[in-house]
């Protein structure tokens, strides 16, 4: 009778299934990445920031909030911008393990010195999914005043 008690749960363990495969994407939000044991989500997955003037306005900043909605630790391995000459600053990371159920944000700065459409994104990647980064889109317009000068 003893037995038969210790081996019923030790069978129970076995037979769970894990809540997540490893490295399957679930199909649904591109900002969710999951694994066995942490996945990232981020919020927002787009930072469009308003048109500043160039010379004129000091700069903008956003903050994007890095939340691990999974059981396992989330380890942040690295933060960049995929075009590192875009006026975009990305702030220091508030912590690059974020427990189960945690977040952590940083924010992206733009501050461009030239009149024009700029687009890159942040990467972020994690121990979310093997060789997997995610990505942050980043607009912004750096706007230059119209001059007239008379006489030419």
């Amino acid at each position: 009778m003893r037995v038969q008690s210790l081996i019923l749960p030790v069978l129970a363990l076995f037979a769970c299934k894990p809540e997540y495969e490893i490295g399957e994407n679930t199909g649904g939000d591109p900002g969710i990445i999951e694994t066995a044991d942490s996945c990232i989500e981020v919020d927002p997955q787009r930072v469009g920031f308003a048109p500043i003037e160039v010379g004129v306005d000091n700069s903008l900043t956003e903050v994007v909030k890095i939340s691990n909605p999974c059981e396992g630790d989330l380890e942040i391995y690295d933060l960049e911008l995929a075009d590192p000459t875009a006026p975009f600053d990305i702030g220091t990371l508030g912590t690059v393990l974020v427990p189960s159920g945690q977040s952590t944000d940083f924010t992206i700065t733009f501050e461009p010195t030239t009149s024009a459409e700029w687009a890159t994104k942040v990467l972020i990647d994690s121990n979310a999914h093997e060789n997997e980064t995610i990505a942050v889109d980043v607009v912004g317009s750096g706007i230059a005043p119209v001059i007239e000068v008379t006489p030419e």
